[in-house]
């Protein structure tokens, strides 16, 4: 690693034993302000996180970052991906049209057809340098810090409820066979040996008789 670099996030990301709705909420309580809105839709395959920024709380809010969030079974695949070139396009061209058939007549009667195309260049430029102004160049980092932290943490509950469970099983397996074989020798107790206490083959003591088997 060059030295000052920082390694870039792997994109997507996966989680064990979170939910999608978990990130979902996380991201829209931490990220939601004055200049930021967090819309929250679905699809098919799961949750999408749009993140939309305004410019000084003008309420003229843009999109600038999709979260996609896909459950498969216990595991959640995070993916977070920047505003396309064409959508910023798709943006600036919306709006600079708004801008122009506001003014459209005005500026025909001022300054002519190349009044008019020079006014238009200037708009898309002023469109797009507005929407770069207002977008978080830190919230992909802001959006994966609180997708790591929210992700691991559900992902660390998960794992340990993953293994009590296992040694619980390891645990009832282990009282099971205690009962049913010879701790000793390995002989099997056959049906008509449920009241012996002591292996016939070797004489070691038989495990108790778990509580749960009938």
């Amino acid at each position: 690693v060059v030295s000052g670099a920082v390694a870039p996030h792997s994109n997507p990301a996966t989680f064990q034993g979170c939910r999608a709705a978990t990130i979902a909420e996380a991201l829209r309580a931490e990220l939601t302000d004055d200049d930021t809105y967090i819309h929250v839709s679905t699809n098919p395959d799961g949750l999408v996180v749009t993140i939309l920024e305004g410019q000084a709380g003008a309420r003229n809010y843009q999109p600038v970052l999709a979260v996609t969030l896909v459950e498969r079974a216990d595991t959640l695949s995070v993916s977070v991906g920047a505003l396309s070139q064409a959508s910023k396009r798709e943006v600036i061209s919306s709006l600079s049209q708004v801008l122009l058939d506001g003014g459209r007549h005005l500026l025909m009667g001022r300054r002519g057809v190349g009044g008019l195309i020079n006014t238009a260049g200037r708009l898309v430029n002023g469109v797009g340098n507005l929407i770069e102004e207002v977008q978080d160049l830190n919230m992909p980092k802001r959006v994966w810090a609180i997708v790591d932290r929210v992700g691991l943490a559900a992902e660390k509950v998960y794992l340990e409820e993953q293994r009590q469970a296992r040694e619980a099983e390891r645990q009832r397996q282990a009282a099971l066979r205690a009962w049913t074989h010879c701790s000793y020798c390995g002989r099997a107790y056959e049906d008509a040996e449920q009241s012996q206490m002591r292996c016939p083959s070797c004489g070691g003591p038989r495990g108790s008789k778990p509580a749960w088997l009938s």
